[in-house]
């Protein structure tokens, strides 16, 4: 998929007009997030019910397809709620690099600044691994949810009985029952 999206942005970008170019990006992007959504419960499906890859990729769409609502809200709000969870990560970083450079410094501004972007550029690595792990682990806990929703599982993606009953009445709870 990705050789066909470079080939796609290649030749757009070869089109003598901006239109030919724009429908060229907005193909390679396109095929790029269907493919996205295709394999998004490919690996939870390969490990959790022992699957081939082809077999897994083929479950991963049905099941993106039947709950793409889930999907859309993991992609918008989750995804969102990251996004902010990172931004606050960069700002502590930055924060105690200032507070840092500050007082190593004795109150250079120019130096305090200048710790705070390398602070904060360090953000990264942390922010990375563990927002990345948070992704994974809800992508996850959603291929979870899915399952359950389809009858009851065991084995590899059962879910503890004390955290089952949590899930359950948040999943009332959201939807009104309560």
């Amino acid at each position: 998929v990705r050789i066909i999206q470079i080939i796609i942005s290649a030749i757009s970008r070869k089109s003598p007009s901006a239109v030919g170019r724009g429908v060229g990006r907005a193909a390679s992007g396109i095929i790029g997030w269907v493919w996205m959504l295709v394999n998004y419960f490919t690996i939870p499906a390969m490990v959790a019910e022992e699957l081939s890859a082809g077999k897994a990729i083929k479950r991963s769409a049905g099941l993106v397809q039947k709950n793409f609502v889930d999907v859309m809200v993991k992609e918008t709000a989750v995804r969102w709620g990251f996004g902010v969870l990172a931004f606050m990560i960069f700002i502590g970083f930055a924060a105690f690099g200032a507070l840092f450079g500050w007082i190593y410094t004795s109150g250079d501004i120019m130096m305090t600044i200048i710790f705070a972007v390398v602070f904060m550029i360090f953000a990264a690595f942390p922010s990375t691994l563990v927002l990345r792990t948070f992704d994974i682990v809800y992508v996850t806990l959603l291929y979870v949810f899915i399952r359950r929703k389809e009858g009851d599982i065991s084995g590899k993606t059962a879910i503890p009985a004390g955290m089952t009953k949590e899930l359950d009445r948040a999943y009332d709870k959201a939807q009104g029952r309560m």
